[in-house]
């Protein structure tokens, strides 16, 4: 029960603590769109502030910047106008003092050239004179190289002795010089081979024997002789040729570098006139582009002053003070981009316009209304603390009650269904609990809010607060009957069923003593001895006092007390001890 007074009395503070969370809540309601609105002016305050420092800074660093960028274009473009204007002069002077050069000295380089190469066209015709001369003479040696090997065997005579391979070897070799003669590319080729040539025709003369008139005049074999003979003399014309076409050559190449240079050197001049004038045209171009450039100054010069005037408006002499003191960043604009500042500043300005126009007592009534809503939330925090402390313990202490009485009731089944089977000799009987659905009653303050809510309803609906109470079934089984619910058991039936279950009940949590009054009226002989027998089970945990009128009931009590009418027409007590009244009577 203890239990349950302490779940009321939780219940009860967690209503008035909801209550005042209500009214906690309802002031903050109240509070909260004056401190929406004062936040607001707050802020803009606030934002104005930190819009004007942050103007006055992006305006230090771009007028500093500025200043020093236009001190820096106007030294610019005096010093870049005077460089041009005197390189234009100088150039001009080195055009006029240019002199072409003279293209007579090439004409006659060109005509030498001409009759040098005329030259060597002669002589390459001798030389192909030559070279036709020479294979006339392979054919003469071939044809010799034929006769004479016939005419080894039949001549006796004396001639020239050679070893087996020297002839052939000998010849093959006046063949292979004569082919390079005919096959060769230049003239050095052909004056090598003549020279390779000359020791054979010389090794030929030394070992020519002496000859009878008879031997020389009966021979028909062609003399090699003047074949050599021959050869010699086309060595001895050729190489003057050779060499004065080679002196022509060298000549030419000579001729031809002078030609290059004196070609060159004129392109050279003329390229020099083409460039002064190029580099002429380009100084003026450039004196053009200093000009505009020197137009976009003076605009800039004059948006700068300005700028000047309005930062001396919005924040004063001791602005421009600073701005003479303030050094902008080394690189001048390489570390500051001027287009971004200037958007930036023209941003600034609009959005200080926006806030402007607003009190400073407003911030003081801002703190104020702050604390209080500070102070509300701190009340609202430990509400909202003290409200889960209850509605927690109230879950624990329904915890708590809810496993007491289902452990009590599974206690109670296990005496139950013994006492049960004891009193009817069998069966069964057993407790189950049950969830009743009940409305919960509201308090006079739900009522209204419920009031309100029929006035308003929610989108969504309500549903019904409902609570859930447990309660207690019993069912019963008898022996040999069908029979399962207490309205159809007999009024002895039933008796008997309540008996046994205060009987179990009184076993689960025994009571030092137990008042049972009447409780076996309505029994006959047989069950009052299972009567009597339950009463003997209980006395073994409980004292018993019991009030009855059955016999075998008093016969189970160890004292027995009676009220008897004495002969004095008055009640008198009358109590006996069975132990004693035993002794007595054996």
């Amino acid at each position: 029960k203890i239990y349950h007074y302490r779940i009321k009395e939780s219940e009860s503070k967690l209503e008035k603590t909801q209550a005042t969370l209500k009214e906690v809540q309802l002031l903050r309601r109240e509070l909260a769109p004056h401190l929406t609105f004062l936040k607001k002016q707050v802020e803009k305050i606030e934002k104005g502030q930190a819009i004007r420092s942050e103007l006055q800074s992006v305006l230090t660093r771009f007028l500093s910047t500025e200043k020093a960028h236009l001190t820096s274009e106007e030294d610019r473009i005096k010093e870049a106008t005077s460089l041009i204007e005197q390189k234009k002069k100088d150039l001009e002077q080195e055009l006029k003092g240019l002199a072409g050069a003279s293209d007579t000295t090439g004409t006659n380089i060109l005509e030498q050239i001409e009759s040098h190469k005329n030259l060597i066209f002669e002589l390459q015709e001798k030389r192909r004179g030559f070279e036709q001369k020479i294979g006339r003479l392979e054919g003469m040696i071939e044809a010799h190289r034929a006769i004479s090997s016939q005419s080894t065997q039949k001549s006796s005579g004396p001639s020239i002795s050679f070893a087996p391979t020297e002839y052939s070897q000998l010849l093959s070799d006046i063949e292979f010089f004569v082919a390079s003669i005919k096959s060769a590319i230049s003239l050095e080729a052909v004056q090598n081979a003549l020279t390779k040539l000359t020791p054979l025709i010389d090794g030929l003369k030394a070992r020519q024997p002496q000859m009878s008139n008879e031997a020389k005049a009966s021979s028909d074999i062609p003399d090699i002789k003047e074949t050599v003979l021959e050869l010699e003399s086309l060595q001895k014309n050729l190489a003057p040729l050779i060499t004065k076409e080679q002196e022509t050559q060298r000549q030419i190449l000579q001729l031809e570098k002078q030609r290059e240079q004196i070609l060159m050197t004129s392109a050279s001049s003329t390229e020099n006139r083409y460039r002064i004038a190029s580099e002429i045209k380009q100084c003026e171009s450039e004196l053009q582009i200093l000009s505009v450039s020197k137009s976009a100054f003076v605009e800039r010069k004059e948006r700068f002053d300005q700028e000047i005037k309005e930062a001396g408006f919005l924040f004063g002499p001791s602005f421009l003070h600073s701005l003479n003191a303030f050094n902008p960043p080394a690189g001048g604009e390489d570390g500051i981009d001027m287009h971004d500042l200037q958007r930036s500043i023209d941003r600034l300005k609009i959005r200080l316009e926006e806030h402007s126009g607003i009190g400073h007592e407003v911030v003081d009534e801002y703190k104020s209304t702050v604390e209080r809503d500070a102070f509300l939330t701190k009340e609202l925090v430990d509400i909202e603390s003290s409200v889960k402390n209850l509605e927690s313990l109230i879950v624990d202490l329904k915890k708590v009650l809810d496993e007491r009485f289902t452990k009590g009731v599974e206690k109670i089944n296990e005496r139950f269904g013994d006492f049960f089977k004891t009193m009817f000799g069998g069966g069964n009987a057993f407790l189950s609990i049950t969830l009743e659905k009940k409305r919960k009653r509201k308090s006079d303050t739900e009522i209204l809010e419920d009031e309100e809510l029929e006035m308003n309803p929610p989108a969504g609906g309500e549903e019904e607060d409902e609570i859930f109470e447990r309660g207690i079934d019993v069912h019963v089984s008898l022996p040999e009957k069908k029979v399962k619910e207490l309205t159809m058991l007999s009024g002895g039936e039933r008796s008997l069923v309540s008996i046994a279950l205060l009987f179990a009940i009184s076993q689960v949590n025994p009571p030092p003593f137990l008042v049972l009054d009447e409780t076996d009226a309505a029994l006959d002989e047989a069950n009052s001895r299972r009567y009597g027998d339950m009463v003997e089970r209980l006395s073994e945990y409980s004292q018993l006092i019991v009030v009855t009128h059955n016999r075998e009931t008093m016969s189970r009590a160890n004292v027995l007390y009676g009220v008897t009418l004495g002969s004095d027409s008055g009640s008198k007590l009358l109590s006996i001890k069975f132990d004693e009244a035993v002794k007595i009577a054996k």
